[in-house]
């Protein structure tokens, strides 16, 4: 079952400030540091696309990655970069 962690939040009419309705922050799971880190998101430096656009070796990319952020990056993260940057330039 998904987490039950929510918040909303909608813009008072009259004061056209921000209000919390609901705030739920019970957590199904662990939270913390080390669950943070495996995020796709922090596991990507803007530098790994630059990387990636420049056809480097996906495996130096990840060496580097780790060696100079400490970015537990897999290889699969930087196939997936490689494919964002492939599907950009598709687009544009």
């Amino acid at each position: 079952m998904g987490c039950t962690m929510c918040i909303h939040i909608s813009m008072d009419r009259i004061s056209r400030k921000y209000v919390v309705r609901t705030l739920i922050t019970d957590h199904n799971h662990t939270t913390g540091p080390h669950e943070f880190e495996s995020y796709a998101t922090t596991r990507r430096p803007i530098e790994a696309e630059l990387l990636v656009s420049h056809r480097a070796n996906p495996c130096l990319v990840k060496q580097y990655l780790h060696h100079s952020h400490g970015a537990k990056v897999t290889a699969q993260d930087v196939y997936n970069i490689r494919q964002k940057c492939h599907f950009e330039v598709i687009l544009f």
